[in-house]
């Protein structure tokens, strides 16, 4: 029994648009990856992109650079060496970059925050996953 031509050609049409589809939405970042991405950079929460996001770029790239900052702002507020007229204005820069990062990251850029991100790309920071068989 013989397809016609033309039912032929629109199944191959449509199975090719599916795969489109399918490839377009696989490209997506998904809402956890941009949830956790940006989560990521407040405080202490940064390890949690890079250990629940391992095979996500953009998780990581966000972890990192969350990493980073953390242990920076960390740095700062334990040497403690500004003057009090200085110590409001650093902390509103402090929580304005946070609230610009979580905003950006969970709308899906790919920033580079200068300084930090270079510091993040001279570390190779990978948390493995522990192997059953050792």
């Amino acid at each position: 029994q013989e397809i016609p031509e033309e039912l032929e050609k629109a199944h191959e049409s449509k199975v090719i648009q599916a795969e489109a589809a399918k490839d377009a939405v696989d490209k997506e970042i998904s809402r956890g990856e941009l949830l956790l991405s940006s989560i990521g950079y407040i405080s202490f929460l940064c390890i949690l992109p890079l250990v629940l996001q391992r095979e996500s770029v953009f998780a990581q790239h966000h972890g990192k650079q969350a990493l980073v900052l953390a242990i920076f702002i960390y740095f700062m507020d334990i040497l403690n060496i500004m003057p009090a007229r200085f110590a409001f204005l650093y902390s509103v820069l402090k929580i304005g970059v946070v609230l610009y990062c979580v905003v950006s990251a969970f709308k899906g850029k790919m920033f580079k925050l200068p300084f930090v991100y270079d510091l993040s790309q001279r570390f190779n920071i990978s948390i493995a996953e522990k192997n059953p068989n050792s």
